[in-house]
C-alpha cells in the first residue's frame, strides 16, 4: 500500500484520541458540531466519524457518489437520523457528471472503499497485489485480462457552493475527506476563509509526494497545525482552544487535566 514518506509526515499523534477529546469538550460545553464528510461510503465501516454522529449527536452533511453504496449502505446507516443529511453526489469544479473508477469484480466494502476519481490509485492497488489478494480472499475469480478488474461509471457532480446553499450550510466545525488519492483536489474546492473548520481530517497515504506537500501548505497557510497517524493527516485550527503544541502527547496531556 502507498504511504507518505517519513520525511514528509507531520508529527505523530493519536487522531482518535484527539477526536474523542474534541467531541467530549464540545458535548460538555453544549456546543453543536457540524461535520462535512466527503467520501462517506456506507457511513459505518472503518469510518472515523460515525460514532460521533450516533453517540455525540453531531450534525452533518455526508456525500457519497456511488449509487449502489449510497442506496444499500449510507442511506440505511443514517435512516431515521434527522441530524444527518446525505447526498448521492461528488464534489466538482463544475456541475454535471464525471468518470469515476471502481473495482468491477467485487462490490464488497473493501472494493467500494477503493473507488476514486484518481484511476492511478486503483491501478497501483492492482500492481501491488492488494486487489487481487482481497478478491482471492473473497473467492472472486480474477480475469486474465487485468484491464477488466476496473470499471468506469459516471457520477453526478455538484459545486461545493451549490451543495451548501441547498442545505443552508453556513459553518463547518469538522471536515472529513476520504477519496482514495483525490483528497487534495477536494481540499482545494473548500473555501477555508469562509467556512474555516476547526478540525480537518483527510486520508493522505495515497497522495503523491507533490500533492501531499501542497495539501500541507494549503492548510498551514490557513492557520492549521498538522499531525499524522497511519496514513491519515489531522489539521487543527490554531484558534481552537486546545494546546496543539501538546497534541502529539495527547494521552499524557489528558491525564494532567
Amino acid at each position: 500500500m502507498a504511504n507518505n514518506p517519513r520525511h514528509l509526515r507531520p508529527p505523530l499523534t493519536s487522531i482518535y484520541t484527539f477526536l474523542d477529546y474534541y467531541a467530549d469538550q464540545k458535548k460538555k460545553k453544549g456546543e453543536p458540531v457540524f461535520c462535512f464528510q466527503v467520501g462517506a461510503n456506507d457511513g459505518k465501516t472503518n469510518d472515523p466519524v460515525h460514532k460521533y454522529f450516533t453517540n455525540f449527536n453531531w450534525n452533518g452533511l455526508l456525500v457519497e457518489p456511488q449509487k449502489d453504496v449510497f442506496d444499500l449502505g449510507l442511506s440505511k446507516t443514517y435512516e431515521g437520523n434527522p441530524r444527518v443529511k446525505i447526498e448521492n453526489v461528488a464534489l466538482g469544479k463544475e456541475e454535471g457528471s464525471l468518470p469515476f473508477y471502481r473495482v468491477a469484480i467485487s462490490k464488497a466494502r473493501w472494493a467500494t472503499g477503493l473507488s476514486s476519481f484518481d484511476k492511478t490509485s486503483l491501478e497501483e492497488h492492482i500492481k501491488n497485489g492488494y486487489i487481487i489478494r482481497k478478491a482471492q480472499e473473497e473467492g472472486v475469480e480474477i480475469p486474465q485480462d487485468q484491464s477488466k478488474i476496473l470499471e468506469t461509471v459516471l457520477v453526478p457532480t455538484l459545486k461545493v457552493q451549490t451543495l451548501f446553499h441547498k442545505h443552508n450550510i453556513k459553518k463547518l466545525d469538522v471536515l472529513c475527506v476520504d477519496t482514495e488519492g483525490y483528497d487534495f483536489e477536494i481540499l482545494k474546492l473548500i473555501d477555508f476563509k469562509t467556512y474555516s473548520p476547526e478540525v480537518v481530517l483527510f486520508e493522505s497515504k495515497n497522495l503523491s509526494n507533490e500533492d501531499f506537500i501542497a495539501a500541507k501548505k494549503l492548510l498551514t497557510d490557513h492557520g492549521y497545525t498538522l499531525f499524522w497517524e497511519k496514513g491519515d493527516t489531522l489539521a487543527v485550527k490554531a484558534s481552537y482552544p486546545f494546546p496543539v503544541k501538546c497534541i502529539h502527547k495527547v494521552k499524557a496531556f489528558l491525564r494532567k487535566i
